[in-house]
């Protein structure tokens, strides 16, 4: 039987304490009663940390920057769909404004030259438009672009800011190459 090769390596280890950094803070925020109930949670601040995270802070920004400008397109775009409904004399069937709207934030993401974007967008907009009722999506929108941001802020300083000391990588690096002869 082959050694199996575990990957634990520097990305991982900040993914996982950009995650509980999220966590933590959302929680802290609810025990505090900071904020109004509104539903705030840390599970989009989490995905954004996980989504973000890369191997080099260049590339962590890029995709936190990525991740943010969807967020905000999908999210306005989801928006305008509901103002429009709402004013509209006449209710559009839901198929026309969706596809419409997925149109529209995938042809703004590729005019902001972030192509990439597109899928965030399009999940924040069916979010927006398709699980949230009244006054509310506008909240929502509002608190998921605000969690989203701060989970691609929060893996962007891991990033740059958590380093393991050097002499616990060399070791850990001999560790792994000793035990993988002995096997």
């Amino acid at each position: 039987m082959g050694n199996i090769k575990l990957g634990i390596g520097m990305r991982t280890t900040k993914t996982a304490i950009a995650v509980a950094i999220c966590i933590l803070t959302f929680n802290l925020i609810d025990f505090l009663g900071l904020l109004p109930d509104t539903g705030y949670t840390a599970f989009f601040a989490c995905i954004a940390a996980v989504v973000c995270m890369s191997n080099t802070v260049e590339s962590t920004i890029s995709l936190g920057i990525s991740r943010l400008m969807g967020t905000v397109v999908g999210g306005v775009t989801g928006l305008l769909i509901l103002v429009a409904n709402d004013l509209a004399p006449v209710d559009l069937p839901e198929v026309i404004k969706i596809g419409v709207g997925i149109y529209i934030s995938i042809m703004c993401c590729n005019l902001l030259r972030r192509p990439e974007a597109s899928g965030v967008s399009c999940v924040v907009l069916l979010a927006i438009c398709m699980n949230n009722s009244g006054a509310d999506r506008y909240v929502y929108a509002a608190i998921r672009l605000v969690e989203t941001g701060y989970g691609a802020l929060v893996a962007i300083l891991v990033n740059k800011y958590f380093n393991l000391p050097k002499v616990f990588k060399r070791n850990f690096k001999n560790k792994t190459k000793k035990e993988a002869e002995t096997d």
